[in-house]
Parts: C-alpha cells; sequence; structure tokens
C-alpha cells in the first residue's frame, strides 16, 4: 500500500496491488542437429528442441554458443541469438554458416568446434546450458 504526505495532510492509503517477481528460468533446451560427433557442411543447421514444460512457452530468444575445439571452457566462444519463430513452435534453428567460417585447407585450423544453447524468457531468465556436442566441419 502507498499513501502520500506532505506538511499539511495524509492521502488515504490506495487498494492494495500485488504482484509477482518471476524468476523461474526455463528448463535447458535440447540439441537434434547435428548429432554429438557428427560431420557436417556449410549448409547445414543448428537445430534443437524445448521440453513440455509448462515453463518453457514464455521463451522469447535462444543464445547458441560455439567455441572452437581448443576452447571447450567456451572462454571466447561464438555466439547467436535466435529469436524463437512463435510461442507454439517446439524447436528451434539457424544456419551454420551464418555463425562460422569454415576451416580452409590449412593444418593450423581445426575443424572441430563444441556447441551449446541456452533459453531466455519474456523477463531475461535464462537456462541452465544444454548438453554439449562436438561436431567437425567440413567445405
Amino acid at each position: 500500500k502507498v499513501n502520500a504526505s506532505n506538511a499539511f495532510s495524509n492521502s488515504p492509503y490506495n487498494t492494495p496491488i500485488s504482484f509477482k517477481i518471476d524468476q523461474t528460468a526455463p528448463a535447458a533446451p535440447q540439441l537434434v542437429r547435428p548429432l554429438n560427433l557428427s560431420i557436417v557442411k556449410d549448409t547445414a543447421y543448428f537445430r534443437w528442441n524445448y521440453t513440455t514444460s509448462s515453463l518453457n512457452g514464455d521463451i522469447k530468444f535462444d543464445s547458441l554458443i560455439v567455441a572452437n575445439f581448443a576452447d571447450s571452457a567456451f572462454a571466447t566462444p561464438y555466439t547467436a541469438v535466435v529469436s524463437r519463430a512463435s510461442a507454439a513452435s517446439s524447436s528451434n534453428l539457424y544456419k551454420i554458416n551464418n555463425l562460422l567460417t569454415f576451416p580452409t585447407t590449412s593444418l593450423t585450423v581445426s575443424p572441430y568446434y563444441w556447441w551449446k544453447v541456452k533459453s531466455i524468457d519474456s523477463v531475461g531468465n535464462v537456462s541452465p546450458s544444454s548438453t554439449v556436442f562436438k561436431v567437425k566441419l567440413t567445405n
């Protein structure tokens, strides 16, 4: 309840208002493709599903996080923020070559990458990370 006051008077209290602070994160997404240890070309897509949890109806964005093979701790990852197609959508996808430059023939470039996804709901709660998959990119 709130009221106002000054040197001359006090207002009556307003009607109580209740509200809820949402601090519940969505469930972790489930990686679909490319499968762990897959070999993929630049025309492939990263694809993941949402669980059927009621917590996941409010997902607005996903953070697709990819790291090269030497960076399994994801210290300096490539990241793409992907909008959810619709609230009714049970999956999402992102084209691989929109995020990564495919390896050249140089032996100094590792063609292996790690990838994972986190979901973000409409108030900014972030899900735990999905499992981590390893993929090999080919030209």
